[in-house]
C-alpha cells in the first residue's frame, strides 16, 4: 500500500480521493490545498487524512511516498520537479505542463530521482490515438487532428447520451453530487455508451 498525499481539493481532488478508497494500492494519508474551508475539512475528517499546512510540510513529510496533484496546471512543473526532488512518486492531472521546455525539466527531474510519474491523460488508449502511433501519423496532420477529434467527439457523445438519460446538465458533477455515484460508476456508464 503506497502512502499517498491529495494536493488541490477542490472537486476533482475529492473526486480521486473517492475513486482511490476502495483501491488496495494507495491510501491517502495526508492532504493540502490553497483554500481550506469546512467543507474541505470535513471531507479530509471523512476520509481519515489530516491536512497539512501547505505542499513543502507534505514534501517534508518521509511517511508520504507519493502526491496526487489536482492542482492548477501552472502550478504542475514546479510541484512535479519538488516532489521528485524529495523523493516522492506523483501523479500529475492533465494537462501536465504548459510548455515542452517545462515538460522536459519536471521528466529530467523524475528520472534523475528514479521516482515514478503517472499523468491523467487516458485518450492515449483510445482507438484513434493507436491508429495515430501504430501508422506514424503526424498528430499536427491533416489526417491527425481528425483522428484527435474523432475521439475527442466519441467520448462527448457517450457523455451526452449519459447526460441526457440521467436528465443532467452536466454528467460527471451533477450525477456525483445529485444521487452519490462516484466516477468509476459514471465511467461505467460512459463507456457502455463507446
Amino acid at each position: 500500500m503506497i502512502n499517498t498525499a491529495i494536493v488541490g481539493l477542490g472537486w476533482w481532488g475529492k473526486t480521486l480521493v473517492e475513486s482511490a478508497a476502495s483501491s488496495g494500492e494507495l491510501r491517502f494519508v495526508a492532504g493540502a490545498t490553497r483554500t481550506v474551508t469546512p467543507d474541505v475539512e470535513d471531507f479530509a475528517k471523512r476520509n481519515g487524512f489530516p491536512l497539512a499546512a501547505n505542499y513543502a510540510a507534505l514534501l517534508a513529510d518521509r511517511s508520504i511516498e507519493a502526491v496526487v496533484l489536482a492542482t492548477p496546471h501552472s502550478m504542475h512543473a514546479g510541484q512535479v520537479i519538488a516532489a521528485a526532488t524529495a523523493g516522492k512518486h506523483v501523479f500529475c492531472e492533465k494537462p501536465f505542463t504548459l510548455t515542452k521546455a517545462e515538460a522536459e525539466a519536471a521528466v529530467a527531474a523524475v528520472r534523475k530521482a528514479c521516482v515514478t510519474l503517472g499523468l491523467g491523460y487516458n485518450r492515449r488508449f483510445h482507438p484513434e490515438m493507436k491508429k495515430l502511433r501504430d501508422d506514424k501519423i503526424d498528430a499536427n496532420s491533416p489526417e491527425g487532428i481528425r483522428l484527435r477529434q474523432a475521439a475527442v467527439d466519441r467520448v462527448r457523445t457517450a457523455c451526452d447520451k449519459v447526460r441526457v438519460a440521467e436528465g443532467y446538465c452536466s454528467v460527471w458533477k451533477q450525477i456525483r453530487h445529485q444521487d452519490g455515484r462516484t466516477i468509476p460508476d459514471i465511467t461505467d456508464l460512459v463507456k457502455a455508451q463507446l
